[in-house]
């Protein structure tokens, strides 16, 4: 667990999470390439390529130059948040405020009265070249704030009722000026940064809380951004073990994919061509032919692996009986007739088949009847490769709310299994 919640608090932006996995491949001997150049592959190599610095493709090249299939973990470094409007900064009264984008479906409510930091990537000109920089800026945290039950009596009765427009708006600071040259953020940002002009950004909000046991026992663990950075976090700690000792001709794989939670239509998203295109370079550089390809593909395997709804029992009635996993009770397995889920009758059956002998459990979630399903990378890959894919998760209560909690025993479980499917156990 430990890697785990160094991982996530670290991982102030789906920026900052890529960063944190480089570094993690770095130190376990993975070499970066550069899309823009050529490959240079050697057998038994470890390698990473990064695309606009959210998306992240690991893979360890066997033994052998002929592959015969690929065992692929899949997961997303975004989670829900706030982003900083481009030209957000305004003043009403005496206060300044940043006006806020929704990212993703975060849960309004949790984001309110809580001190949030701003992190993400900014683009600058310095020296006459324009750069750019990682920021994370947590020593004057924002604040999204509420009114008092006083003017706002029914909001316990009735709830938190959001004009995302009107109050999604982060208090800042104060300031006894009409009007100012500089905003606040661009003066935030010199304090950190040396620049000529400040020329773009991509900032958002999080909450300063950090990961945390929950309770006695050290059973449960509650953070921020569990979805998704549980996914990654697995999947790095299971392809750095396994890289250890290459496969013969199989190749290990990796993919932290950018934007899952706006719909993953980005060039660094699951839904554009970059693992394609790196998949495929890989085959070109160890002079493998268009046909040996196809065979890969057609007998690869890959997990989609992210976040699963856990029972709330104070709210059992909004869940399928029988289908809703339990908190500590093992890995779940994410099923959808309607293929909002990537599913695999052959692959659920393996599972099935194997995970008892290595005392790994199981647990199958269903959404109810009448409701709406969420989704997953998975059906966008799937589709795209056509490589047999199953959903999975780490089953959590909160999801999408601003702190999140999940099982740590489930954890391990997630990473002990997807060592075992890159050890070509399945």
């Amino acid at each position: 667990m430990s890697y785990l919640f160094k991982f996530i608090e670290g991982a102030s932006s789906y920026f900052h999470a890529i960063e944190l996995a480089k570094k993690k491949l770095i130190s376990s001997g993975f070499a970066e390439l550069d899309e823009k150049k050529e490959f240079q592959l050697k057998l038994k190599g470890k390698y990473f390529v990064t695309r606009d610095d959210g998306a992240l493709i690991a893979f360890v090249v066997p033994s052998k130059k002929k592959i015969k299939k690929s065992h692929i973990l899949l997961s997303h470094s975004d989670s829900p948040t706030f982003r900083i409007k481009p030209n957000g900064e305004f003043q009403k009264e005496n206060m300044i405020f940043w006006g806020l984008e929704t990212y993703g479906g975060p849960i309004f409510s949790t984001w309110f009265n809580r001190n949030l930091g701003v992190a993400g990537r900014v683009f600058y000109e310095h020296n006459n070249k324009i750069k750019s920089s990682l920021v994370n800026l947590d020593q004057a945290p924002v604040m999204i704030t509420q009114l008092p039950i006083h003017i706002d009596r029914k909001v316990n009765t009735e709830g938190l009722k959001v004009d995302a427009q009107k109050h999604l708006n982060a208090l800042v600071t104060l300031t006894d000026k009409k009007t100012s040259k500089v905003s606040f953020l661009e003066s935030y940002l010199k304090a950190e940064l040396k620049y000529k002009k400040l020329l773009n950004h991509d900032l958002f909000l999080y909450p300063l809380e950090s990961p945390q046991f929950l309770g006695l026992g050290n059973d449960l663990f509650s953070s921020p951004r569990i979805d998704n950075l549980a996914s990654a976090s697995a999947s790095l700690e299971a392809i750095c073990k396994r890289a250890k000792s290459p496969s013969e001709d199989h190749l290990n794989m990796i993919y932290l994919a950018s934007h899952e939670e706006v719909g993953s239509r980005t060039a660094s998203g699951a839904d554009s061509p970059f693992f394609k295109n790196i998949f495929e370079r890989i085959f070109y550089q160890l002079d493998q032919s268009f046909e040996s390809m196809q065979q890969c593909l057609a007998n690869s395997l890959a997990l989609s692996i992210d976040g699963s709804h856990a029972l709330d029992p104070k709210s059992k009635d909004c869940f399928e009986e029988r289908h809703t996993p339990l908190l500590g009770k093992g890995v779940t397995l994410k099923v959808d007739a309607s293929a909002c889920y990537a599913y695999s009758s052959e692959l659920i059956a393996k599972m099935n088949a194997l995970l008892p002998k290595h005392k790994i459990q199981i647990q199958t979630y269903i959404k109810k009847g009448n409701e709406r399903q969420g989704s997953t990378i998975g059906p966008i890959f799937t589709k795209k490769l056509g490589i047999k894919t199953l959903d999975i998760g780490l089953a959590q209560l909160s999801m999408h709310s601003v702190c999140e909690v999940a099982s740590c025993r489930d954890y391990d479980q997630l990473v002990k299994l997807l060592g075992l499917i890159l050890k070509d156990q399945l």
